[in-house]
């Protein structure tokens, strides 16, 4: 609901009633539950901390006994050693832009001391980008004749600091209010800053667009083409997590504007799990590797090759897996990517040099050799051996939905070729089965059907992602829906 304290001074001469505009937020927990409504009589003492304002409400044991207190906030964001992808959620006072003096923001503030710093933003309108940079080196000043003059709240940095240490930041004046809008543009790289408070996952954080985005990625993990799924996106990665202080990269098919939702549940953090059997240096960016594995040999880990080098490895926990690789075209005789899966044990990994790739302007896979050179947004690559068809080319059954997200009802669309027993069903991520909606003998045909996004009792699931599959005699086909309510 949305809550409003009223407040004033004690030590004013002239009484004055004033009240701040909390949003949709729940002040008193256990009092908006209380069935008994008394309330006045409840001892609470948990503070309200205020982020955009730099204030904190402490109840003083009253139910309307509220006092506010000014705070200066020093907040300190985890640097990774290397490269670390980031945002500036608190910034000290931005001028009518949001803009604040990239010098001001960085010198002094980064700890322990650092040789050699360099961060980087791509700086992006609706006809054109440009990679503009800031520089230190040693005991020399910040050097911005990179043009990295000012850094805002919604952009996303690349930061490279000398020593494989992790360090710190630390940030002063105001979080940004999270319900700021930020313009997204077709054709272009979007580097965006993650600034909400509460950890998101990934599918949650962009529901809103979800069927206008191309490609999100994040530092540890990549989703290209969610709602298209070429390629397809392991179902686990819609968990994937976005947290406070992160920094995303987002290209969309169509330019549109952009918030982050104000109203979500705060998520446990999640992401890519590190490798065991193999190292690799990580750079300023990677090209997404989608690869699919033969189910008849699914390994522990498996890494991107250029000749001798790892440049990416990932660990496997589906049929399918994104791995980050950091490829280098500095290779002058360009061997070729090849592949190693390692299955746990202490014996070598097995090489794979022989694999198809999949066409995105002729929508086939071809058997071929990736090189470093291609310069790919991302591979779709299969392991399995033959000939791999687009599932959508060969199933005999499809099935689709439509408005996705989901926010009232959805139209669910089901074709199949032939008489046999069908059923329609609803699961979350996990394969638990959460509503059967329709089981029946049904003749070859295009079909419909609505739901509102209920479980098999009537009640409204809670919004996320969630599978809707569809069994026809024995052929299967499935689509992500995601509800939003």
């Amino acid at each position: 609901t949305e809550v409003k304290l009223f407040y004033f001074d004690p030590c004013s001469t002239i009484f004055s009633l004033l009240s701040h505009n909390l949003g949709i937020t729940s002040f008193y927990p256990e009092l908006d539950h209380c069935p008994d409504y008394g309330f006045r009589f409840y001892n609470i003492t948990t503070p309200y901390i205020d982020p955009y304002n730099n204030y904190i409400y402490v109840p003083n044991g009253g139910h309307s006994c509220v006092s506010r207190i000014t705070f200066e906030p020093k907040e300190l964001l985890l640097l990774r050693s290397g490269w670390t992808w980031l945002s500036f959620p608190r910034l000290k006072e931005r001028d009518t832009n949001g803009n604040v003096d990239a010098i001001e923001v960085l010198d002094g503030n980064i700890q322990p001391d650092f040789n050699y710093a360099y961060m980087e933003h791509l700086k992006v309108d609706q006809t054109s980008s440009q990679l503009i940079s800031i520089e230190k080196i040693g005991n020399d000043p910040w050097n911005t004749s990179g043009y990295l003059e000012y850094v805002n709240s919604i952009k996303g940095y690349k930061l490279k600091l000398d020593d494989p240490e992790e360090r710190t930041i630390s940030l002063y004046g105001t979080v940004l209010n999270p319900s700021t809008q930020m313009n997204l543009y077709a054709g272009y790289a979007n580097w965006i800053g993650y600034f909400p408070a509460q950890t998101m996952t990934v599918s949650e954080a962009f529901a809103s667009i979800w069927d206008n985005i191309s490609e999100i990625r994040h530092q540890d993990w990549a989703i290209a083409n969610p709602s298209g799924n070429q390629p397809p996106v392991p179902d686990y990665m819609l968990n994937f997590t976005l947290s406070y202080g992160d920094m995303v990269i987002v290209r969309v098919f169509d330019s549109c504007t952009f918030q982050w939702p104000s109203n979500a549940d705060p998520e446990t953090p999640l992401s890519a799990p590190e490798t065991n059997y193999f190292s690799y240096e990580e750079k300023a960016d990677y090209t997404p590797f989608y690869v699919e594995m033969n189910p008849d040999s699914i390994p522990v880990e498996i890494a991107v090759y250029e000749d001798t080098t790892c440049v990416g490895a990932a660990v496997v926990q589906d049929s399918i897996v994104e791995i980050n690789a950091y490829l280098t075209d500095s290779l002058g005789y360009n061997p070729g990517i090849s592949f190693i899966s390692h299955y746990g044990l202490k014996a070598a990994g097995k090489t794979i040099k022989k694999y198809s790739v999949y066409n995105f302007k002729k929508n086939r896979m071809e058997s071929r050799i990736i090189h470093s050179k291609d310069m790919a947004d991302y591979y779709w690559i299969s392991l399995k051996g033959g000939k791999i068809t687009n599932e959508t080319d060969s199933n005999p059954v499809s099935i689709s939905c439509a408005p996705n997200p989901l926010k009232n009802e959805v139209t669910i669309k089901f074709t199949v070729q032939q008489e046999c027993m069908l059923q329609i069903g609803v699961y979350d991520l996990y394969g638990k089965s959460l509503n059967i909606l329709q089981q029946s003998v049904s003749k070859a045909g295009n079909y419909s059907i609505n739901w509102t996004g209920t479980d098999s009792n009537g009640k409204p699931l809670p919004n996320g992602v969630y599978i809707l599959k569809l069994k026809a005699g024995t052929n299967y086909a499935q689509t992500k829906i995601i509800i939003m309510k």
